[in-house]
């Protein structure tokens, strides 16, 4: 463990104003600190804006000075889920704050009235 991390669970859809996508904040997760393995999956730089509550400008950088990195829903589900069975194997707790995220990831996975492309995980270190 070792990166503190918030998660951004993110519905992107086309803004009628700006040029960039709008991101639909659908949850926020504090995950304290996380996996660096974990902090990997997002290796992309998003391009949607995402507003903080109560914020009129989108977030531009995370506390560290990084700019958001995003992973798409499926891509965190297959590592959420093959870490959860690795704990199960090993008789090892699953990571309480990943627990959350999990049961989040995989009911958007199963529920047919989300369009999974659009949703993205983003990540903020602070």
């Amino acid at each position: 463990m070792g990166y503190e991390s918030r998660i951004f669970v993110v519905n992107k859809y086309e803004s009628r104003i700006n040029e960039k996508p709008y991101g639909e904040k659908l949850a926020v997760l504090d995950m304290s600190k996380c996996d660096y393995e974990f902090v990997e999956l997002f290796d992309k730089k998003t391009d949607c804006k995402i507003y903080e509550f109560g914020a009129d400008e989108p977030i531009q950088k995370d506390n560290y000075g990084d700019e958001l990195t995003e992973c798409d829903l499926r891509t965190a589900y297959l590592w959420l889920a093959e870490e959860r069975m690795n704990c199960i194997a090993e008789n090892k707790e699953f990571y309480r704050r990943y627990s959350l995220l999990y049961s989040i990831v995989s009911d958007l996975m199963e529920n047919t009235n989300w369009q999974h492309e659009n949703i993205v995980l983003v990540h903020y270190g602070y």
